[in-house]
This record gives structure tokens, C-alpha cells and sequence, in this order.
């Protein structure tokens, strides 16, 4: 896979689990799904810093 189609992938998914995290619930059901949400949130930030230092944060 093109880096920069690994970038934006990476990009979407960051985002959209942003927007999941961003209209969370708290029932117990939703705080396992949450979790799963902000690590997936957190390790395609992490990606993105390392591939893009710089942009990795603002995607």
C-alpha cells in the first residue's frame, strides 16, 4: 500500500473514532466499546506521528 493511502486510511480511522469517542454514552456496554474506540484513536495518532512528525496530532 502507497504511504500516502496508509496516511489517509489512518487519517479517516483517527477521525472517526474521534467522532464515536466525541458522542459517547456511559453505559457499561459503551464504556468497553469506548475503550476499544480510544485505543484504536490512540495507536493511528501514534502511527500517523511516526510516519508525518508534525501532522500526526492535527489529523
Amino acid at each position: 500500500m502507497p504511504a500516502h493511502d496508509l496516511v489517509e486510511l489512518l487519517r479517516r480511522l483517527h477521525g472517526e473514532a474521534g467522532m464515536v469517542l466525541a458522542g459517547a454514552q456511559g453505559s457499561r456496554e459503551d464504556v468497553e466499546t469506548n475503550e476499544r474506540f480510544q485505543r484504536g484513536h490512540d495507536a493511528c495518532e501514534q502511527v500517523l506521528a511516526d510516519l508525518d512528525p508534525g501532522k500526526g496530532e492535527h489529523a
